[in-house]
């Protein structure tokens, strides 16, 4: 028998899918045949394939042209091209569903598979003592799976061997009787059944195999072997097994804890796969008559383990420490309110609560309890929801009910000395050992149980003990303590001890642990006192006082002190001068100074330019105007001085009028009317003379410049009679100086 390549096949190599160029992501598929029947030495097939791509990766399209390879394998064990077959799409794909988990919310949104199908006839194929090969090969696989290598560039081989024997008997293979699962919960136990049904009844064997691998991600040549579409007539088998990651194999394909398994008799899938992601693997029935192999289907799927929310669980109000476990210590309580916060309520029909108590099992079916149990001890319990239901979920209680503890202590100090304090414990325990106790003062720790300590600050202090037991059970204890202790003895340190009066003094106490708190008196010896803590005082007159200070702590304990004779305030001279003349100006610039100072002996002046005497009336020729401090000192003759400043002012040269009259008669007297005098620094100066009427005649802002009795100096002479007149400008300090007159106008 001659097989030719068929021309459909040659137009598909040719007028090859535009979506082929890009990688499908296909996730398995399976190929099978049933026989339809045998004629002389020949026999008929009907093939059957399913590919599985995924809906959610944006992969291509169902083929809507499928080809497949058949070979047979020559007696060297190569294997030859025989034809190519190719079947349009059946209909529409179908979407593939997951498992249905009972108690469990699957993620149906995440994951989606459909199923393309194909079929085709092979007819009278010649019986051989060869096994002949039918191959599906198309790139790629999900580029995230976990549990092979390089999944992106891997490309799926579906394949069904005919042996000899098979083509001899007209076997068919078995079908499986579900398709696979979309996904499977990952983490929770698995039971998930992955039988086939066979029509002629043979011995059915379930095994993790091998899958293979075909084709890749070239897109240059889509139909070569290294391409997505590869050619049949081109790529022929033995096709390469997919490499497996560490830790999966083709045989453990899914791993887990326990390890995922598959029951060869029944095709039961039970385990944990207590990893999520996705997987490629393969799923082999070998079928078997009289105890010899006749054939074997593969499905090459991708499971998909994801995370399943549980419908309801099982939960209280506390401490959870395992899988379902709780634990609650309760420390001389033995009224126990247990809060149920299992979820989600709606999907909650029922609630039943049980514990041991005194080997008697005590129950209550409200959704809370609040429990009492007769004494101290350890106490088992559980809560159920939905018991007896299909979705049902147990939470598992210890809670052990110790006796109580009270932490309880004493402080024993002298309040009115600065000195230790002994904290004493005093904690009562019943039926158990105090072990730890921690002491906080003030946020200051210590561990002991009868610890001294030392305050060096005065003020209230928050003391807490904290004690715990060898059941681990505590408890607390405070007490609000006023520390406000006397120093042994009072000391002060005045600013001055001698000084010349008047003088100010401060005075600080130096007993760092008195503050505000404490009542303060203070007594200067001159009749006056005060209440601050660091005070200052005023001594006015001359003489030798004694110093007294009374403290009295916020608890009432008192302490006092007298200095005597502690602070000398001796006489001071009283300074004092006159000078002459009373009005000083760059003319008349030579002061005389008259000391007038009491209780002197000798003097010390300086006159605010560099000038200075030490005569006791002397005098001073001051060089320049402006404003001098003129200073004396008077020396007693205790050494105490005193100072009197004053400040003279030196002015500048200001005489500045106007005449009431003049006469431009051309006689060189008088002729014109404008300012005399001297003023030093003169700016900003401007005139401006009126007619009777109002009139404006004449203004100028040059003080060298008169009105020659013509209007603004121009044009005939104006009438005689009276005009007035008004100036302003500023002087050498930028004082402004303004007036106004009346001027006499004779021609």
């Amino acid at each position: 028998m001659k097989y030719l390549l068929s021309i459909p096949f040659l137009l598909s190599l040719i007028l090859f899918n535009v979506g082929e160029l890009s990688a499908s992501h296909v996730v398995g598929g399976i190929l099978r045949y049933e026989c339809l029947g045998q004629t002389n030495n020949t026999t008929s097939y009907q093939v059957y394939c399913s590919i599985y791509r995924d809906l959610t990766t944006g992969g291509a399209d169902c083929e809507e042209i499928a080809s497949f390879g058949l070979y047979r394998q020559l007696a060297n064990g190569n294997w030859e091209f025989v034809d190519v077959f190719e079947s349009a799409l059946l209909g529409e794909p179908s979407e593939i569903e997951g498992i249905d988990y009972p108690c469990l919310e699957e993620p149906v949104d995440e994951v989606r598979v459909e199923s393309c199908d194909y079929s085709f006839i092979i007819n009278d194929l010649e019986i051989i003592n060869q096994p002949y090969m039918m191959a599906y090969q198309k790139c790629c696989r999900n580029d995230d799976i976990i549990n092979i290598f390089d999944p992106t560039t891997t490309g799926i081989a579906l394949t069904n061997v005919i042996s000899p024997l098979a083509q001899e008997l007209c076997n068919t293979n078995p079908d499986f009787n579900e398709l696979p699962p979309i996904f499977i919960c990952g983490g929770n136990e698995l039971s998930l059944l992955q039988d086939a049904t066979d029509a002629d009844g043979d011995e059915l064997r379930y095994s993790f195999c091998n899958i293979y691998q075909a084709g890749g991600e070239s897109t240059g040549t889509p139909s070569s072997c290294s391409g997505i579409t590869p050619n049949p007539a081109n790529c022929l088998p033995p096709f390469q097994e997919v490499g497996f990651t560490n830790q999966y194999s083709a045989t453990t394909p899914l791993a887990g804890n326990p390890v995922v398994k598959i029951d060869p008799i029944s095709g039961q899938l039970t385990g944990i796969a207590n990893r999520l992601g996705r997987f490629s693997v393969g799923i082999c029935v070998e079928e078997f008559r009289n105890g010899m192999k006749i054939g074997e289907i593969v499905r090459d799927f991708q499971f998909n383990s994801q995370d399943c929310e549980p419908t309801v669980f099982a939960d209280i109000n506390l401490p959870k420490i395992g899988n379902s476990q709780y634990y609650m210590k309760s420390c001389g309580n033995t009224t126990i309110e247990l809060i149920n916060t299992s979820a989600p309520t709606s999907n909650i029909e029922s609630y039943l609560w049980s514990f041991n108590v005194g080997g008697e099992m005590v129950s209550k079916d409200t959704k809370d309890w609040t429990i009492t149990f007769p004494d101290f001890g350890s106490y088992q319990g559980l809560m159920i929801i939905n018991e007896g239901l299909l979705c049902v979920d147990t939470a598992f209680i210890s809670i052990d009910v110790f006796p109580p503890i009270e932490a309880n202590f004493n402080i024993d100090f002298d309040t009115c000395t600065l000195g230790p304090l002994n904290l004493i414990d005093q904690t009562e325990a019943f039926l158990s050992t105090i072990t730890d106790w921690s002491w906080d003062v003030n946020g200051a720790v210590y561990e002991s149980q009868f610890p001294t300590i030392q305050i060096t600050e005065a003020g209230d202090y928050l003391v807490q003990l904290s004690v715990l037991d060898d059941n681990l059970c505590s408890d607390t204890s405070s007490i609000n303590m006023a520390y406000y202790p006397l120093p042994e003895s009072l000391s002060i340190n005045p600013s001055a001890y001698k000084s010349c009066a008047p003088s100010l003094i401060s005075f600080d106490q130096l007993n760092n642990i008195v503050d505000n708190n404490y009542s303060i008196i203070w007594h200067f010896g001159d009749g006056e006192s005060s209440t601050e803590v660091n005070p200052q005082h005023s001594y006015k007159e001359p003489g030798l006082y004694n110093i007294e200070l009374i403290i009295e702590s916020p608890t009432g304990c008192e302490l006092s002190e007298q200095f005597i004779d502690l602070i000398l305030i001796e006489q001071s001279p009283d300074a004092a001068f006159s000078y002459t003349p009373g009005e000083i100006n760059s003319v008349n610039n030579l002061v005389s100074f008259t000391n007038e100072s009491s209780a002197t002996i000798s003097w010390q002046w300086t006159f605010g330019d560099d000038g200075f005497s030490s005569l006791e009336n002397p005098s001073h020729e001051f060089s320049d105007t402006g404003f001098f401090d003129v200073q004396l000192v008077s020396f007693h003759e205790n050494a105490c001085t005193d100072t009197m400043i004053q400040r003279l002012n030196v002015k500048p040269l200001d005489v500045f009028y106007f005449p009431n009259a003049f006469s431009p008669n051309y006689d060189g007297k008088n002729e014109t009317f404008k300012g005399k005098g001297i003023v030093e620094g003169m700016n900003n100066y401007q005139i401006n003379v009126w007619n009777r009427w109002g009139e404006l005649v004449f203004h100028t802002d040059d003080p060298t410049e008169g009105w020659d009795g013509r209007k603004n100096n121009i044009g005939h002479r104006l009438s005689d009679g009276m005009y007035v007149y008004s100036y302003t400008y500023f002087n050498a300090r930028n004082e402004q100086k303004k007036g106004k007159g009346k001027v006499l106008l004779l021609n």
